[in-house]
């Protein structure tokens, strides 16, 4: 993530830090050597979402990166990864979820089969519809797939 947090701030003395580590070789950190260093992450930790999230959501929430293709291709990735092992010290659900909303979302917009992605949208209205309190954040991942497979996924 410090890889990331360099890229977009342009932070030198992060830079600096991380050149000094050995985790960077230049000045400038492109959207390569973040998305590596996310990959980094999951050859280490392969059990774990959230390296997927974080790569996922750079194709999906940063302008100048946006690639549905590229987000449905990390999501659908770490979906199929696997679920948090229970001894890890981070709650499963909403990284779980917010990683098969991208998988969904993206991959309704990337064009790709129904069935490819459709079971990451049904897997958060599921799961989320028997939890009786949610926090906003994971109302919005509930309705957003709920209206992914109503109203988008219906045409």
């Amino acid at each position: 993530q410090l890889v990331d947090v360099a890229h977009r701030t342009k932070n030198t003395d992060l830079i600096q830090a991380l050149q000094k580590e050995g985790i960077l070789d230049t000045d400038t950190v492109t959207i390569q050597e973040v998305q590596n260093a996310y990959m980094h992450a999951a050859d280490v930790k392969p059990y774990r979402f959230e390296p997927w999230l974080h790569v996922a959501s750079l194709y999906w929430y940063y302008p100048e990166h946006k690639d549905a293709h590229a987000c449905y291709r990390f999501a659908s990735k770490g979906v199929k990864a696997g679920p948090i092992q229970p001894h890890t010290l981070f709650a499963q659900n909403t990284t779980e979820y917010s990683l098969n909303h991208l998988a969904c979302a993206c991959g309704l917009e990337a064009g790709q089969p129904r069935e490819s992605w459709i079971e990451s949208c049904s897997k958060v209205v599921n799961d989320l519809s028997s939890i009786s309190h949610l926090t906003s954040y994971e109302t919005a991942l509930k309705t957003d797939c709920e209206n992914i497979i109503i109203n988008k996924a219906s045409q």
